[in-house]
Formats: C-alpha cells, structure tokens, sequence
C-alpha cells in the first residue's frame, strides 16, 4: 500500500477498535476508507479477519458503508463469533503459534474489546501514539 496518498493511516486492533471507528467517522465520514489485514508471513490471518469485522460493526453503526464482499464477509464473521473472542484468537494459527511459545495471557488480553480510546496512527515514518478518540 502506498501510505502517501493516504489521508490517514491509523492502527487498530479489538483494544481500541470503538475509538477508531470514532474517529475515523468523525474526521473521514466523506472519504474512502480502505481496511488493511497485516497478515503473517503474505497469509490470510483469521485473527486479523476477525478484528477487521469487529472495525467495520462499529464503522456501520455511526454511518452507511458500502462494503466490498470481502468487507461483509468480515462483518458477518465477526458478528457471528462477537461473544468469543478469545477462542477465535487462540484457535487461530497464529494464536496457536503464540501459545506454544507461553503467550497464552497476552492472546487473552488483546482479545478484549474496545478497552482503550487512544487511536495511533502511522505519520509516514513511525507510529504516533494518539491521542484520546473523539
């Protein structure tokens, strides 16, 4: 992705996915708003899938989306699995992966939801820690 013809490239995860749905309806409720899954090693990641449907849940209760089927089939997962967080993260390979290495607690804790308000942000060159979301 070329970062610069982005308006604004910001980070997030179920930890403050609230916040930046906030504030990218607040800021970018008229642009284009593109969702990009990390992925691990060029592979479609479950975790990321899952949080890219959380994102977009609270996109759509403060405006109307037209969403790519990639986009509905996120939504639609992640509303099907919304109470189980933590099983789609530790089930998934990556998550596996973690909790072979003894990182069981810190899968646990980024499978909470919507705990912090602070929206980061990539300025082009690092990762601006925010502030608190609108």
């Amino acid at each position: 992705m070329n970062q610069k013809k982005a308006n604004k490239i910001y980070i997030c995860s179920l930890l403050n996915g609230k916040a930046v749905a906030n504030t990218i309806t607040h800021f970018h409720k008229d642009d284009s708003i593109i969702i990009v899954c990390s992925g691990s090693s060029d592979q479609f990641c479950l975790e990321d899938f899952y949080g890219a449907g959380h994102l977009i849940y609270h996109l759509q209760e403060k405006m109307h989306l037209q969403l790519t089927d990639s986009a509905k089939a996120a939504r639609l997962f992640y509303e099907s699995n919304k109470s189980v967080a933590e099983t789609i993260l530790l089930s998934s390979r990556v998550g596996e992966m973690l909790v072979k290495y003894g990182f069981i607690n810190e899968v646990k804790f980024v499978s909470q939801k919507d705990c912090f308000e602070i929206v980061p942000f990539f300025d082009g060159e690092k990762i601006i820690a925010g502030g608190e979301c609108v």
